[in-house]
């Protein structure tokens, strides 16, 4: 999904930022329930969430930044593309960073030290994991070869440095 950003759309009034910020968490919580209706198994668990982290962008004079929420994701599950002379396409993979129980066998549980076999059962899943994919559409081309990313506790910052625009020039006919 491409968004297109009016340049002042977040500065204008703070009365319609807090507007804009009530709708983006009513889309944010319809997206969740029509995922919970879509995945979820007769037993109540949930099965191939997709991921919406949230972003920032910020335009200074020379670059626009993009700041996302990315909580829990190695960098290597990220992936950015540039993907139009104005577009940048983030995607990526969530994983639990811990095994699945296993689906078949009922869970056993048993007291500390009671030498028996044991196997894990969740209580709750709340964390989402899964893929995501987000494209932005920027007001103006970029530099492709300069834009750079980085990631520091769970917020992913890319940089696009904004492309120069031509200058012009005389053509000699021949």
């Amino acid at each position: 999904m491409v968004f297109n950003l009016p340049e002042n759309l977040y500065t204008t009034d703070p009365n319609f930022t807090t507007l804009i910020r009530l709708l983006d968490d009513f889309d944010s919580y319809s997206r969740e329930v029509q995922s919970d209706e879509a995945t979820a198994s007769p037993k109540g668990i949930q099965h191939g969430r997709s991921l919406h982290p949230r972003f920032d962008i910020r335009e200074t004079k020379d670059t626009y930044e993009l700041y996302g929420e990315v909580p829990g994701i190695e960098r290597k599950n990220v992936h950015i593309e540039l993907t139009g002379p104005n577009q940048i396409l983030i995607r990526g993979h969530v994983d639990r960073g811990y095994a699945d129980a296993p689906k078949k066998e009922p869970a056993k549980v048993t007291e500390e030290g009671g030498g028996g076999d044991t196997t894990v059962r969740f209580l709750r899943r709340e964390r989402q994991v899964g893929n995501f994919a987000r494209e932005f559409a920027l007001p103006g081309p970029l530099q492709e070869f300069e834009i750079s990313a980085s990631m520091e506790n769970g917020i992913l910052k890319v940089v696009a440095p904004k492309a120069q625009p031509s200058k012009g020039r005389k053509i000699e006919i021949s």
